[in-house]
């Protein structure tokens, strides 16, 4: 048995509170999202906690299954990673990437979504539906044959068997620019979630916080202006589902006596985020930017 992170050490240890990078502070997220009505409602302990890092988005043989640890399949990204982040935290001209390190970030991109726990809990719930469904086609007709699995087990091998459709990931976040983005001085520093790569299949905006002060930002040509810290942060808390880290407790307090507002959200642009900020409904908001995500699909593939 061995205690696996779907979030990385090298990645949190970022966001250690002090130089000894053992511990961070945490926000635990008791109840992972309820949905009622379509609406996600996140449930907060608002202590805020320091913990050791070697705790934080781990789980006992999260990857292990009965065939494969598939854990194992990360580890040469995890071990290029980290010096080509270091690389650009202590470069003075960090948004000079070379080609070989973005090949490197697209490919940890890709795999930290898919290992995520938000990738974990969309498996579990099209597990669910299906089941679910089937369960009503065999009532109705009477059929007597297996239903499909929905144990831990199988969410576990679905989950691994999304690295093998890895590349096309891959290959989209390595055709969009990549730029670094700072925090500014009068900005929250960044905090980190469990499942740390944003996603938005529309090419907007993907990001990925690399430290408290910067952000990997994959884009199009046509997005010019990335998010502001405030609503990077405000999207960490949505998309995780056990731990929010930060490195300063202030940071994580301010998250809680101070979200976001739909007043602030009124100079965005029209986006897949900004539709996120406003409803917490991702289903709603991948509907709403359907055609734009098509065309991103069609161009790339």
């Amino acid at each position: 048995m061995s205690n696996q992170h779907y979030a990385p050490q090298a990645l949190l240890k970022n966001f250690a509170l002090d130089t000894s990078k053992r511990q961070a502070y945490v926000i635990k997220i008791d109840l992972v999202k309820l949905r009622v009505k379509n609406k996600t409602k996140i449930c907060l302990n608002k202590e805020i906690r320091a913990e050791s890092i070697k705790n934080i988005c781990s789980e006992v043989n999260y990857l292990n299954t009965k065939f494969e640890n598939f854990d194992k399949k990360f580890d040469l990204i995890d071990n290029q990673a980290p010096s080509v982040i270091k690389r650009i935290l202590s470069s003075n001209d960090s948004n000079k990437i070379c080609k070989f390190d973005k090949e490197i970030l697209s490919k940890f991109a890709a795999y930290q979504y898919i290992r995520g726990y938000a990738a974990r809990k969309l498996v579990e719930e099209i597990s669910e539906y299906l089941s679910s469904t089937a369960r009503k086609i065999l009532e109705l007709f009477n059929f007597n044959i297996p239903l499909l699995r929905n144990d831990k087990e199988h969410i576990k091998e679905s989950q691994a068997s999304l690295i093998s459709k890895a590349d096309l990931l891959i290959v989209f976040l390595n055709s969009l620019i990549l730029d670094i983005i700072t925090t500014k001085e009068n900005e929250p520093e960044l905090i980190i979630g469990d499942s740390p790569l944003l996603y938005d299949a529309t090419g907007y905006g993907i990001y990925v916080p690399i430290n408290p002060t910067k952000c990997l930002w994959f884009h199009c040509q046509e997005s010019e202006t990335p998010l502001r810290s405030r609503y990077l942060n405000e999207l960490q808390l949505f998309a995780s589902t056990h731990h929010v880290i930060a490195r300063s407790r202030e940071t994580l307090e301010d998250i809680l006596t101070n979200p976001v507002s739909f007043k602030e959200l009124e100079h965005l642009d029209d986006s897949y985020w900004k539709c996120i900020l406003e409803t917490r409904d991702s289903r709603q908001c991948v509907e709403r930017q359907k055609k734009l995500i098509k065309s991103n699909i069609e161009m790339y593939f």
